[in-house]
């Protein structure tokens, strides 16, 4: 259960960070150019939405874990996950929602998909690999 709160806390912490910093503050002023978020933004339920995630990357990660290296799995888990979150959440929103550019948009949330997940990734692989060895029998 330790391995798991702590595999949560890897991804909603950094993602949540980044997240606020990326869309609303650094790039803000990009986002507001094209029109592509409502005036009132819940935050909230941003938090709630990465949470969710939080809660079911920390499942599968040790699900889709092989014997490499910590860096090498991170970065694996971070390709596998990360194309498919930015395939849902950045490939189709611009494909559904109204936006004024969307080489912008797509230009924007593929840099937060590739920072994201080159922070995630690595960082979930750690945690799993350090509690998962502190549980590990001693020869």
């Amino acid at each position: 259960m330790k391995t798991y709160l702590l595999l949560v806390a890897a991804y909603i912490v950094p993602t949540f960070a980044m997240g606020i910093v990326w869309h609303l503050a650094i790039f803000k002023s990009n986002y507001d150019s094209i029109h592509v978020f409502r005036e009132n933004l819940s935050v909230p339920l941003g938090l709630l939405t990465i949470t969710i995630q939080g809660l079911v990357l920390a499942y599968i990660y040790p699900r889709l874990k092989t014997d490499g290296s910590t860096v090498y799995e991170g970065f694996r888990f971070a390709a596998i996950i990360g194309t498919i979150f930015w395939s849902i959440q950045a490939v189709a929103a611009a494909a559904k929602h109204h936006m004024d550019s969307l080489p912008t948009f797509l230009l924007l949330e593929t840099g937060f998909f590739v920072l994201m997940f080159v922070v995630v990734g690595p960082a979930m692989a750690f945690v799993h690999a350090k509690t998962t060895a502190a549980h590990d029998p001693q020869p």
